[in-house]
């Protein structure tokens, strides 16, 4: 027996998926970005750099009521950047912090170099620089990069 079945048309579809998510308690800090950063270049231009003439720090807010650890992560590569400017370039991230409300001071240390909050509700201020290095001159164009403030 032979069936014949009409030509089918394909059509497309779509659908909508929801994602949900639950914040408790204990899940008890909030990091607010104040400021983002600038990262300009050096006299020989081996050298982006939040430190340099004309840079500036990120500033972020932690808020917690919970004895957490804050630390700031390099990035692995520029996010924008001409083409060449990611080769061969080292990332650096330093961090340092002021109470705002029972929160923690403390010096500048290196990004993976953790401090712990204080116990108890506090908001810290934490102020990031960046490094970009290079052995010779970066590329000419816009560069964009990104770091992670934790709070674990």
């Amino acid at each position: 027996m032979i069936i014949l079945l009409p030509p089918v048309s394909a059509t497309g579809g779509s659908g909508t998926l929801h994602f949900g998510g639950n914040i408790t308690y204990s899940n008890a800090c909030a990091i607010v970005v104040g400021a983002p950063g600038t990262i300009t270049p050096n006299a020989d231009s081996t050298k982006l750099s939040s430190k340099n003439a004309g840079g500036q720090q990120g500033v972020a807010d932690i808020y917690s009521i919970r004895r957490y650890r804050i630390s700031v992560s390099s990035p692995d590569f520029f996010t924008n950047a001409p083409s060449g400017g990611n080769d061969t370039t080292t990332f650096t991230t330093t961090f340092s912090g002021e109470s705002l409300y029972r929160g923690r001071d403390f010096a500048e240390r290196p990004g993976d170099n953790s401090v712990r909050l204080r116990r108890g509700y506090s908001i810290t201020r934490v102020y990031v620089d960046l490094e970009a290095e290079r052995p010779d001159s970066f590329p000419s164009g816009d560069y964009t990069a990104v770091t992670i403030v934790r709070c674990e």
